[in-house]
This record gives C-alpha cells, structure tokens and sequence, in this order.
C-alpha cells in the first residue's frame, strides 16, 4: 500500500546516510513487481519491517497465514516499512544455498576468492547450474541440483562435500566468525530456511542483485536504490 508519509525514513547507515524513506522502498517494489514475483513463485516469505528507523521486526504470518505474493495483492501487502523479503526453501529442494557468513575484519577481495572456490569445488558435480546472489553484506552462491532431494538430506550432502573440499580453509556451523575468518553458513538449506529474494532489498537497504557474471567486478555502492 502506497505510503502516507513517502518522507518518513526507516534506515540510516553507510549507504544511506541520509536516510533511505518509506517512499524510495516503496517504488523499489512496484518497480521489480515481475521479477520478484517469478522469484517466489508460491513459496511462503519472510518480511522483516521497520517500525522505527533501524528497528527490524521479522514477520512469517500475515493474519497466522504464512505470507504469499501475488499478482493481484502485490500492491496493496507491500507497504514503505518492509523493507526485505526472503522465501522459505521446499521440503523437497532441487536447490542448494551457502551462504558466505564473514567475520568483522573480512575483506572484499576475500569474499570473491570464496565465491570462485565454491563455483570450483565438488558440489559443480551434483549440479545444472550456478548463480551468485549479493546480499547485505556478502554473496550467496546457489547451487541447482541436477536430482531433487529432502532438503535435510541437501544440507548433508552439502556438508559432506565442501568439508572435503575446505576442511582446513572454513568454519561450518557453531558461532559468528571472528576476525577475518569466513563461515560457510548452510542453515539456509534446512527447513524453514530462507534466503533473501533477488531484485529485493537487502536488511540495510541494499539492492540484492545477480552477479554471477560480474562477481568478481561488483561493487556493494552499485546497489544502492
């Protein structure tokens, strides 16, 4: 629903240092309407609103129903204060996501050599094709699988794999990365992961885009909206 206030800003930061408003969020939406749209399908979401400026709020349900989109209540569930959605993963997956979780000190140039390494380990044999997703602060690399599986069973075979592969190179599971450690975050290929949806925003007002073809040449200011 188109806002009352466009002006009203909900997020400051780096990116946005005066302040992304109600209105910009809200034009980003009706503006990648069809992306978006072929990007869920039918899958239930994840919107995570802004009541007060750099206050998230995370929503599963509207009226305990789990949230869907579609062509005709597009205009009128997406207000100026959802700021980011993200869809749930099926039971049943022919879809793998890593997320590249980076410690505080991780540097730039370090996320793009994980992401080459990922695109190059053996997970590219159990897989059609790749794509590079930007998210707030790092990449997201999905994997289309060439055989459906139970979305547990996925995240096994994930697991199983990049450990031989990166055994001694990345943390899996368990806390946050320190320093400039990297974390292969698999908790998005479990149930009721999520992963947040191409053309969307990102948590801090970020344009999450596909990179997979300019990866290694992306630059997070060219997502700003």
């Amino acid at each position: 629903m188109r806002p009352e206030n466009p002006q009203s800003i909900i997020i400051k930061n780096e990116f946005y240092p005066s302040g992304l408003t109600e209105g910009k969020v809200f034009d980003h939406y009706i503006k990648y309407k069809k992306q978006i749209l072929d990007e869920v399908g039918n899958r239930n979401l994840v919107f995570f609103i802004v009541p007060n400026i750099n206050d998230i709020v995370i929503r599963r349900k509207i009226n305990n129903k789990p949230i869907k989109i579609n062509s005709q209540n597009y205009e009128t569930i997406f207000t100026g204060r959802t700021l980011s959605i993200a869809v749930e993963m099926d039971d049943n997956t022919d879809l793998i996501v890593i997320d590249i979780d980076p410690g505080p000190g991780t540097k730039e140039v370090q996320l793009k050599n994980t992401v080459t390494e990922l695109l190059n380990s053996s997970l590219k044999n159990i897989s059609k094709k790749e794509r590079v997703i930007s998210t707030a602060r790092s990449y997201h690399v999905y994997f289309y699988l060439k055989k459906s599986m139970n979305i547990e069973t996925a995240n096994q075979v994930c697991k199983k794999m990049l450990s031989a592969d990166f055994y001694d190179k990345y943390d899996f599971g368990g806390l946050p990365p320190k320093g400039n450690n990297i974390k292969l975050d698999l908790a998005v290929t479990r149930n009721k992961g999520s992963r947040v949806v191409p053309y969307s925003l990102c948590r801090n007002g970020l344009m999450s885009m596909d990179v997979t073809k300019n990866y290694l040449m992306f630059n997070r200011k060219k997502a700003i909206i």
